[in-house]
């Protein structure tokens, strides 16, 4: 009778040992699959995160890009317009025609490689600003005219303004008249730096314009300035479009 009993217990210990066993094979199962859940999210977090990090880099490089190509694109077409600006001088004179000199110019333009940033103005005397000639005008320059001439050059849709005067008038009180406005504009750009008020530049301006005895002109409507593309409808109805190819 006391082996009987003596087998049942190290039959009951095997059990014991065995529900152990299959106790800690179950617990450490757990564990892996918890263990692997964890790499799994974890590897998901960092892909995440390299994802983000690669999008930002690209965004940033993106912007990096088109802010090289704003600047390069407006130092271009600077240079074209001061370019038109020695070009078209010459062509300004008693007895030309308004609507070649806009013609020449923006003609000239396109072949630097710009195109126009809006309708060449040549405005006369009391025209302050802003004229711009229909196709069959017929003015012409006449002894005694103050001329203003304005035109805007492009590149990929970003625009510089030029404009300056001549004077074809002997009258005293108006000799200095495009003097005065070339020593105001060269004191205002001599002045621009990151900062400065654009109420500070006008005052300048105002304060030179007045040391000559003139007025400067107040509450002058400007020319609403549009984001320029290929597809835009031309400016002018001219034989060619500004935008070429065009959907004009």
């Amino acid at each position: 009778m006391a082996k009987k009993k003596s087998t049942k217990t190290t039959s009951n210990a095997k059990i014991s040992k065995s529900t152990k066993k299959k106790t800690s094979t179950k617990s450490i199962s757990s564990e892996k699959i918890s263990n692997k859940k964890t790499t799994k999210k974890t590897t998901k977090k960092n892909t995440e995160k390299t994802s983000d990090t690669k999008s930002k880099i690209k965004l940033e490089e993106t912007k990096d890009k088109e802010e090289q190509e704003r600047i390069e694109s407006y130092i271009k077409a600077g240079e074209i317009a001061q370019e038109i600006k020695v070009y078209i001088r010459p062509k300004i004179k008693v007895g030309a025609k308004l609507i070649d000199i806009i013609n020449d110019t923006e003609d000239k333009i396109i072949e630097l490689g710009g195109r126009p940033g809006f309708p060449v103005n040549i405005s006369i005397n009391h025209i302050a600003a802003h004229y711009t000639s229909p196709l069959d005008d017929t003015t012409q320059i006449q002894d005694g005219d103050i001329i203003k001439i304005d035109f805007g050059v492009h590149i990929n849709g970003y625009s510089v303004d030029c404009a300056f005067t001549i004077n074809f008038n002997d009258e005293p009180s108006l000799k200095n008249i495009g003097k005065a406005s070339e020593e105001a504009v060269k004191k205002a750009i001599s002045m621009i730096k990151p900062g400065i008020m654009t109420n500070e530049l006008g005052a300048e301006i105002e304060k030179i314009v007045k040391s000559y005895g003139y007025k400067p002109i107040i509450n002058l409507n400007p020319i609403q300035r549009f984001p320029v593309s290929q597809s835009s409808c031309c400016l002018r109805s001219r034989k060619e479009p500004f935008f070429i190819p065009s959907e004009c």
